[in-house]
Formats: C-alpha cells, sequence, structure tokens
C-alpha cells in the first residue's frame, strides 16, 4: 500500500469518489435541464430515424453523424423513450468511464498527492466537462482514448497480449465517434510498433508482422466502415471545418480559448497557458532525446516516453495531413483528446522526477 504525509489510501479513495460523485451530478443535472443545442437537434431529427446500415453508411452525408453516438442516441431512445436526458445516455456513460479510467490512469503514478492533482487537472476542465452532457460523440470519443491509454500502458506493464487487443479496440471505438480521431489512431499503431521493436534484444520482421495482425484487421475493419463514410464528406463538402493557420494558433490556441469560455480575460493569462503548455512540451520532447542519444536507456519502452508520443505524433500527423491532403487543423471540439493526452503527459513526468528525488530524468 502506498502512504503518503497528507493522504492516506482510504482517505484519497473516499476523496475521488467524493469529486466523482459531485461531477457526474453536474454532467447529468446539465443534460435534464439543458435545452438542444443545434447540432444536438440535427443528429436527433436527420441521423436517428434511419435505420442501422443508413446511419453507417451515411445515407445522409453529413459530418454531424457521429456514428457512436447516433446509434446510442437511437437506441436508448427505443428503450426509453425521447427525452433530452435519455438522448445524452451514451456522454453520460462516457464521463463515468472517463473518471475510471483516468483513476487507473493516475494508479500507476508515484504518489497519492500526484495522483490527486492529476485527477483533479484531468476532470476539471470547463469546456471539456461540457461535452459529457450533451449529445454529440466528443466526450465518447476522449473516453476511449483515455481507456486505450489506460490498456496500453498496462500492456507495457504486464506484456500480455490480451491488454494490448483492448487498446487497440478502443482506439478504433474512438475513430467510430469522431472520424477526427483518425490521427490519433494512425499515432497509436505506429507507437506500438516503436514500443516493439525497442523492446525486442533483437529485432525480428516476422515476429513484427506476427504482432501486427491484430493491427492489420483493425485497419481492414476501419477501412471497410469509413470508405463510403469519407468519401461522401468529401464530395459533398462537409469536411470544411477547422483552421487553416498553423497547428499552434488553430488547435492549441483554439482550446486555451475555449477552455477560458472566450472570455475578455486579460490576455496574459492566454500567453502564459500558451507559454507554459510550449514550456512543458519543450522540455519532455528534449528529455526524451537527450536519454535516447546521450544514456542510452531504452527511452522508447518506458511509460513515460509512450505517453509524449501519444501527445506528439498526433500534432506531427494533423501537420502532414494538412500539408499533404490541405485538410484544415482540428479545432475547438475536434481537438478535445489533446487536453488529456498533454495533462498525462505532464503528470508522468512530474511522476518521474519524483520518484528520482532529483532532476535525474534530464541529468542522470
Amino acid at each position: 500500500m502506498r502512504k503518503s504525509n497528507f493522504l492516506s489510501d482510504r482517505n484519497l479513495n473516499i476523496t475521488i469518489i467524493i469529486i466523482s460523485l459531485l461531477l457526474m451530478i453536474y454532467s447529468c443535472y446539465r443534460a435534464a435541464i439543458l435545452s438542444f443545442t443545434i447540432d444536438e437537434s440535427i443528429s436527433y431529427n436527420l441521423f436517428v430515424p434511419l435505420k442501422f446500415m443508413d446511419i453507417i453508411s451515411y445515407a445522409i452525408p453529413s459530418s454531424n453523424n457521429h456514428i457512436l453516438n447516433t446509434l446510442g442516441m437511437k437506441y436508448f431512445s427505443l428503450l426509453f423513450g425521447p427525452s433530452e436526458f435519455v438522448l445524452r445516455l451514451p456522454s453520460m456513460l462516457s464521463h463515468l468511464a472517463y473518471l475510471i479510467f483516468t483513476y487507473r490512469i493516475l494508479k500507476k503514478t508515484a504518489s497519492p498527492i500526484i495522483l490527486l492533482a492529476g485527477f483533479l487537472l484531468l476532470n476539471l476542465n470547463p469546456y471539456l466537462l461540457d461535452f459529457f452532457s450533451l449529445a454529440r460523440g466528443y466526450a465518447m470519443a476522449v473516453t476511449f482514448v483515455v481507456v486505450s491509454i489506460y490498456y496500453l500502458l498496462s500492456y507495457i506493464e504486464y506484456n500480455k497480449t490480451k491488454t494490448i487487443i483492448w487498446s487497440l479496440i478502443f482506439a478504433m471505438l474512438a475513430v467510430l465517434s469522431n472520424f477526427s480521431l483518425l490521427i490519433y489512431f494512425v499515432s497509436f499503431v505506429a507507437i506500438i510498433n516503436i514500443y516493439w521493436v525497442w523492446s525486442q534484444p533483437h529485432f525480428s520482421l516476422n515476429d513484427l508482422i506476427r504482432r501486427n495482425t491484430p493491427v492489420f484487421i483493425g485497419f481492414l475493419f476501419l477501412g471497410a466502415i469509413l470508405f463510403e463514410p469519407i468519401r461522401k464528406l468529401i464530395d459533398y463538402n462537409e469536411l470544411y471545418d477547422g483552421g487553416l493557420n498553423s497547428f499552434w494558433s488553430d488547435t492549441v490556441g483554439s482550446l486555451i480559448n475555449a477552455s477560458l469560455y472566450d472570455r475578455a480575460y486579460p490576455p496574459a493569462i492566454s500567453i502564459f497557458a500558451n507559454c507554459l503548455i510550449a514550456i512543458f512540451t519543450i522540455i519532455m520532447v528534449l528529455t526524451i532525446i537527450f536519454k535516447a542519444y546521450f544514456i542510452k536507456t531504452k527511452i522508447f519502452t518506458e511509460r513515460f516516453t509512450i505517453v509524449v508520443l501519444l501527445l506528439i505524433l498526433p500534432c506531427f500527423v494533423s501537420i502532414f495531413q494538412h500539408y499533404l491532403l490541405k485538410s484544415n487543423f482540428l479545432i475547438n471540439r475536434m481537438a478535445l483528446f489533446f487536453i488529456p493526452l498533454f495533462f498525462i503527459s505532464v503528470i508522468f513526468y512530474i511522476s518521474d522526477y519524483v520518484k528520482t528525488n532529483k532532476w535525474k530524468i534530464i541529468f542522470s
């Protein structure tokens, strides 16, 4: 059992449960009292009445159709009758899973204090919280990303094949919740292959191909489902949302502004947030580079490196996609998954520092 001068395991668990209950009450209350937004109404009126295959195949070509959320709205309303609360149940259930799996991820950190602080960081972003009480696919997508990270970290810890398969499944479910998560899925596949190569004493191409069998199946499955919807979205010019300036100003900047609710705060607050994100990201990347090239450790098999790569690679995929395919940069709600990716990376970095008691993570 882990001990702390400030928090016993029992008190920590009670604190986490209380915070989680309050957050779930908040989401449920909002889901019950808020009127439907325009996007929610479009989803309900246009897509929920469709047959299963028509929803999957985008019989009505619109980026407003988030497949898993639409199916959830459809079948929950058939079971319990249509109401704002019932139609938002998929997102509320996602919130419950998000709370559980952020806690389970943070249980892998160095101390109860870091666990509690990390739990607050991951669960108190006001912009992210909003989507757990809306009938949209964004909350589900973020939750599936977090669940996939948990199983990936468990795979690194215990090396059980079933955990990497579960991780892959949840990464795929994130894509089916919102297509913008394709950049996460591609990055995820690249990272697990980097891990496999670095964790083997002697690299074997046949072994790598064998390990990628579930990945190939996953790609075929996603390709079969996504080909027609994405083709239609392109043909009907439905992929219009996003930014055209840069990843930093569009994706990072929009998330900062959205988290501040576009209020007229002093510009210094936004500048401070930008600088803080940039500094932490640079420090984490430099740490990986330093340990990889100067200390010669197996850095790409460590949990800290994996979670940082899960943050960094989607950024590069987004930038590459923009210049190669002329796609827009993700903004606001489409980029929500970067919020837990960033905070999980920072938390694991701090956790590693606490374990060493000094800045040995950089200068060891």
